[in-house]
């Protein structure tokens, strides 16, 4: 059995299988076997004799005249293992009386004879008939998947179309994001300046109100120190009036003792120029009187009085005028005090008002 090669045979006769079996007589029965050359043709089995086989092989054609012609559609091919035949194949048709036995030299071609034979036997009016209906439903069924085809590649368009779209916007919206983000980091920054400026704040207006209750403690201690020096230049001012008082009164008192003074050492200086009696100089003692006046002035004049008991003039010890001035240097001083004490009382009433403007 040899199968045709389409590439070498010409197209008029290209065949589907082609080769040598064994044949029983058809339509009666027999158990007398031939060997026959065999050719299916698209849906056809022929036959012819043995010795044809060499004509087709060196001619490429087939004869037109076969021994015999076999339709093959709707045929049923089933191997016949009781055939007397080691490879037997058993052919039924419809339309005819009886079987088609055929047998094989091995069981490779039996397995391939009967493979074609039931292919071939596809091959009917029927099936033509079927197949032109089926190829109009395909056609039919084409045109439908290509219009859904079309309206889902339509459809598919504006899903990608949406699709990109909505990509854009992703990233539109990442984008915006991230400037969120910087801005949210911008704020946060913003934020910790402006506590750190409030805690700065806070501090300085504990420190202010820290001052302010210090600037408030030195406005009482100035308020109760304008007060104590109030209360003392009312009494120095008391004590001044008593003091010129006292002052007045003195003066009253020693004008009458300064002129008999004045007689009285006119007197003694006249002794002294008669005889310069030495007790007479011991009248000098009154100078000590000298000493009484430097005793109540406190003054340095005072201490010029104490001097009369070195020159021994009676004199000039004598002349209470010295004691006068020592007098006279204390009135000076503590006025002198009374004005240093205003002074201060000045610089502290300006303190005062400086504390109560801040």
């Amino acid at each position: 059995m040899e199968q045709s090669d389409s590439e070498a045979l010409d197209i008029s006769t290209k065949v589907q299988l082609h080769g040598v079996l064994w044949k029983r007589p058809f339509g009666r029965p027999s158990a007398k076997w031939s060997r026959r050359f065999f050719i299916i043709k698209d849906s056809f089995l022929l036959y012819y004799a043995e010795s044809e086989k060499r004509n087709f092989e060196t001619n490429s054609y087939f004869n037109i005249h076969p021994k015999g012609v076999v339709p093959l559609g709707g045929c049923v091919v089933a191997p016949s293992p009781n055939a007397g035949m080691p490879f037997a194949i058993v052919v039924n048709l419809e339309d005819f009386t009886g079987a088609i036995v055929l047998a094989a030299d091995s069981e490779d071609e039996q397995v391939q004879w009967m493979e074609m034979l039931q292919d071939s036997g596809k091959v009917t009016w029927r099936n033509a008939q079927l197949g032109e209906a089926m190829i109009e439903s395909l056609e039919a069924q084409g045109l439908q998947l290509a219009k859904e085809k079309q309206e889902y590649l339509d459809k598919l368009m504006e899903e990608t179309e949406e699709l990109s779209h909505q990509r854009a916007q992703r990233e539109e919206l990442q984008r915006l994001n991230l400037v969120l983000e910087e801005e949210k980091l911008k704020f946060e920054e913003v934020v910790m300046e402006l506590k750190a400026e409030q805690e700065h704040i806070k501090h300085d207006l504990d420190g202010t109100a820290r001052s302010l209750r210090g600037v408030e403690r030195e406005k009482e201690e100035l308020s109760r120190l304008t007060t104590a020096l109030q209360n003392s230049i009312q009494e120095l001012s008391q004590e001044k009036q008593r003091t010129l008082e006292l002052l007045g009164v003195k003066e009253q008192e020693e004008k009458p003792t300064e002129t008999a003074e004045e007689t009285r050492d006119s007197e003694d200086g006249g002794d002294g120029e008669d005889g310069g009696d030495g007790e007479d100089g011991g009248d000098g003692e009154d100078g000590g009187d000298g000493e009484d006046g430097g005793d109540g002035g406190d003054g340095e004049d005072g201490g010029d009085g104490g001097d009369g008991e070195d020159g021994g003039d009676g004199g000039d010890g004598g002349d209470g005028e010295d004691g006068g001035d020592g007098g006279d240097g204390g009135d000076v001083d503590l006025l002198k005090d009374l004005q240093h004490i205003e002074e201060e009382m000045k610089v502290l009433l300006k303190e005062k008002q400086q504390a109560e403007e801040k």
